[in-house]
């Protein structure tokens, strides 16, 4: 595919698409620019964290380690 041949509609339903399979298969948390979600997937990965995931708007901690101390609690 070359993406100079896409419309700007079609660039934008694919970066959606993209995000959506992102998010569908927990790389990332949001629809956002995704380089900060997939940062802290590598991190997690490395570190043997769980990622907290967002229940509707809120979330509850961003790590969680194996022993299910929470690590950066985010604010409510």
């Amino acid at each position: 595919m070359d993406l100079r041949d896409l419309t700007v509609k079609e660039l934008l339903q694919l970066n959606s698409s993209i995000l959506n399979e992102l998010k569908r298969r927990r790389i990332v948390r949001t629809k956002n620019n995704p380089v900060g979600d997939y940062t802290e997937w590598i991190v997690s990965k490395g570190l043997g964290l769980e990622l907290g995931w967002r229940r509707g708007r809120l979330c509850y901690y961003a790590f969680l380690s194996k022993n299910l101390k929470l690590i950066f609690p985010l604010p409510d």
